[in-house]
This record gives C-alpha cells, structure tokens and sequence, in this order.
C-alpha cells in the first residue's frame, strides 16, 4: 500500500518491522519541517494574540509536536500507537505540573516552563487529544496519498493494473492512464 511519513504501511493499525533506511531518513526529515513547522506555529500563536483561542491552539500545536518526535523515534510502529504515545505524553506531563515541580523548575531554566508548563487545566487534556488526533489524521491522510501515487507510478510503468486489486474486474492497455479510456468491463 505504500508509508506514510512516519514510515508506517498502510492500513488501520498496519505494523511493519523495519522500514527502508533511505526512505526512514526522507520520513524523518519531512517530520523534522512538521515539528519545527508546529512550534513556530504555536510560538506565533501565543505571541501575537491573547485570544482566547490561543491556549488550546497552543496545547493543541504542542500535541502535534509531540506526536511529531514519537514518530521520529519510533517510525515503524503504527500510527495508532504513536498518537496514543503522543497523548501519554501530554497528559504524563500535564499531570506532573500538578506536583508544582514544573513551576519550581521554570523559575530556574525559563525554557522549561515552554516545555513543562506551570498549572494544570483539564482544559488542556482536551486540547492536547484534539491535537493528537488532528496529528493522527493528517498522517493517515498523508500515507494514502503516498500509496496513491505510489500505484499511479507503478501503473505507469507496466505494474499490475490497481482496477483488479481495488474493483474486481480486470483491466487492459487501453486502460492505462493517458489512454483516454476508463476501465474494461
């Protein structure tokens, strides 16, 4: 079926062992932008604006990133896992600044307040799974559009016709694309 960024194959909870070492490194690499994309995103948000939207979009972006890097560590493992990791994550977090330790240590290092926060909100556990879960589909989508062309490319190049695998009927040179013909009935 082709990967998604991640590295992952396709299909609902699909697993593979081991993914491709020059594809893994073109995978992380798009996932490096995503995560350096989020954290510009969110550190934008938060800087010129004190909506009231801002917060969520914020914890919501810092999901996303936190997706981002268990996809990075972890590439062959499926997206589900992943987004569940993420979640861990953020809420493993978001209940540590219940102890008042994050505070403590943001007075000390600021850029760890950024990372650990100071205060919980339950508000902030629906952001971070919103989050996840925007994060979980935007990969899913990516990894079809990824298979998507990596059976148009195949199709073109005399690989089997994807009419026979997706619809049960079978397909002809005519049916090629460019052909100007659909497919055989």
């Amino acid at each position: 079926m082709g990967n998604d960024l991640a590295g992952n194959s396709g299909g609902a909870g699909a697993m593979s062992d081991s993914v491709e070492p020059g594809r893994s490194i073109t995978k992380r690499a798009w996932l490096c932008i995503a995560g350096l994309m989020s954290v510009v995103l969110g550190l934008s948000i938060r800087t010129f604006s004190d909506a009231a939207w801002t917060g969520p979009a914020g914890d919501g972006l810092y999901a996303v990133m936190v997706y981002v890097l268990v996809a990075i560590v972890i590439p062959s493992k499926s997206k589900a896992l992943i987004a569940a990791a993420a979640l861990t994550v953020c809420v493993m977090i978001e209940l540590l600044q219940l102890t008042g330790l994050p505070a403590e240590l943001g007075q000390s290092w600021p850029l760890l307040r950024l990372v650990l926060g100071t205060t919980f909100g339950t508000a902030d556990l629906l952001a971070y799974t919103g989050g996840a879960a925007v994060a979980y589909i935007v990969d899913r989508m990516s990894a079809t559009v990824v298979a998507a062309v990596a059976t148009t490319r195949r199709w073109t190049e005399g690989a089997e016709c994807p009419y026979e695998r997706w619809f049960g009927f079978p397909c002809s040179r005519r049916d090629r694309p460019g052909s100007g013909s659909g497919p055989a009935t």
